[in-house]
């Protein structure tokens, strides 16, 4: 299997949604942003900035009122609908507020202060929703990715594009959660799939899900850490499948039901 950076980076919001969503206030509680995981612009940060987009301004009586264009590189939220004072450049406070959360993270968990925390260390930091610790197989694939240095720890500029990459991937796991119980089922993760291009059979995602999820059956779950290490492997070997006219031969989904066994 490909374990390129590149390989098996999240999908894009219009790869897997389209265009983003007409802002609504329904969704000022959008369940997949947290206080440390703030969103990085594009569809992550078309999520956040839903909170104030229900926030307009009555039209010029001279002229009609032009729909809001979407900009993922526009600052986001009530602040840039509700203030028409002077452009004054200001500190970014919450940009600001989670860098400096994500520090303390990182030198809470290296345990002996030298700027490195290994793939035990990683697994105090990075948790699924129900607070149960990452994978040590995720975890692994993921130091493979961001580990620069190619000195098998994770050091706080590495780290920090870690948490981005998760970030990404936990909005996708949260707009398929349907159920909103902080995991995902067969079902969910077929709709995922189907989002991401790929034609793969209820049989298979019951068979994964009886690989990476909590019971060891069709029905169970796949926490956050199984969903990234799942799906990331997938997309790169779609992308060695792609590559490899010997295998065509075999269906993708052929390919991976070898994977699994």
């Amino acid at each position: 299997m490909n374990t390129g950076r590149n390989g098996d980076a999240p999908p894009s919001y219009d790869a897997i949604f389209g265009s983003p969503p007409a802002a609504s206030s329904e969704h000022a509680s959008a369940r997949g942003v947290h206080s440390n995981n703030g969103g990085q612009g594009g569809w992550t940060a078309w999520a956040q900035g839903q909170r104030g987009a229900s926030t307009h301004h009555p039209a010029a009586p001279a002229q009609p009122a032009q729909p809001h264009a979407y900009n993922p590189s526009a600052p986001q939220g009530p602040e840039e609908d509700s203030y028409d004072g002077p452009s004054v450049a200001s500190p970014n406070w919450q940009e600001k507020e989670e860098e400096a959360e994500l520090q303390m993270w990182f030198a809470t968990v290296d345990e002996d202060n030298d700027g490195r925390i290994t793939v035990q260390e990683s697994q105090q930091a990075l948790l699924n929703d129900n607070y149960t610790p990452f994978s040590v197989e995720t975890i692994q694939m993921m130091l493979k990715m961001f580990d620069r240095n190619s000195n098998n720890t994770i050091e706080y500029a590495e780290f920090r594009e870690l948490k981005k990459y998760i970030r990404k991937w936990r909005a996708v796991f949260d707009h398929f959660d349907k159920d909103h119980s902080g995991t995902i089922n067969y079902t969910e993760i077929s709709e995922a799939f189907v989002g991401m291009g790929y034609n793969l059979s209820t049989d298979f995602c019951k068979k994964l899900c009886a690989r990476f999820g909590k019971k060891g059956s069709s029905s169970a779950q796949m926490n956050l850490d199984a969903f990234i290490y799942a799906c990331a492997s997938i997309r790169a070997m779609n992308k060695d499948y792609k590559r490899d006219s010997m295998r065509h031969w075999k269906t993708f989904e052929e390919t991976l039901l070898k994977w699994l066994k």
